[in-house]
């Protein structure tokens, strides 16, 4: 999968921590000033002082703080953004009461914060069920690795409109990523044993045609899908 790179005019700052489903990919950021989080004021910091707090608050895991991230996931500023959304991954469970923000945030004009927040809903799992249609949506993303967070999230949420779901995935299995496939690959294998003999039958054309591909792993997840269908 490729990697994310956040290109700013300042020294950066790397982040290489992983969430509960997936790594965070190497995200180069502004090397943000020192700061006590705790001192910060919203209504006056500046956009650097504000992502440095959002970092402090991921780092310190601070389950206090998901209020302000959602806040700041909604900011002019797009390293508050993205800090705010990286934060966010951080906190388990304790993220759940910023799943509206999140949602919204699976439209930012940013990748890395539409990254961020499919992976805090995956993290969430059945937390997100009002999350489902824009991680539906989410899975047409122009950015391939926004798209597979969202493909993975969709591995652990509670799904409700199943034909929604296996119509985006059918679509990923015709994507030019080898990464998209193979997510797409594994959630359908997540999904399929429970759907009716009439929707096997229909996946089994883009299947056939996923064999194709030139991607050794894809063509075996494909075999074994098959095998299910």
């Amino acid at each position: 999968m490729k990697r994310l790179n956040l290109k700013t005019t300042t020294v950066w700052l790397t982040l290489g921590l992983c969430s509960a489903s997936v790594c965070l990919p190497n995200i180069s950021m502004a090397e943000l000033p020192a700061s006590d989080s705790s001192k910060v004021s919203p209504e006056t910091a500046t956009p650097e002082a504000r992502a440095a707090a959002a970092i402090q608050f991921g780092k310190s895991k601070s389950v206090s703080s998901v209020s302000q991230l959602s806040t700041w996931l909604a900011d002019d500023n797009t390293l508050v953004r993205q800090s705010a959304a990286w934060a966010l991954t951080q906190l388990g469970d304790a993220a759940e009461p910023a799943i509206p923000q999140l949602s919204q945030a699976l439209s930012d004009r940013d990748a890395r914060v539409r990254w961020a927040a499919a992976t805090t809903l995956g993290n969430l799992g059945s937390k997100v069920e009002d999350a489902e249609e824009a991680l539906i949506r989410t899975v047409h993303d122009r950015d391939a690795d926004v798209q597979c967070a969202a493909i993975m999230a969709l591995r652990t949420v509670e799904i409700t409109d199943e034909q929604a779901v296996l119509s985006a995935l059918r679509d990923c299995l015709a994507s030019d990523s080898a990464d998209v496939q193979s997510e797409a690959l594994a959630t359908l294998t997540h999904i399929v044993p429970r759907c009716s003999e009439s929707t096997k039958n229909d996946l089994v054309p883009r299947l056939t045609k996923a064999l194709t591909t030139n991607n050794d792993e894809v063509r075996l997840a494909t075999v074994v899908l098959l095998g299910d269908v």
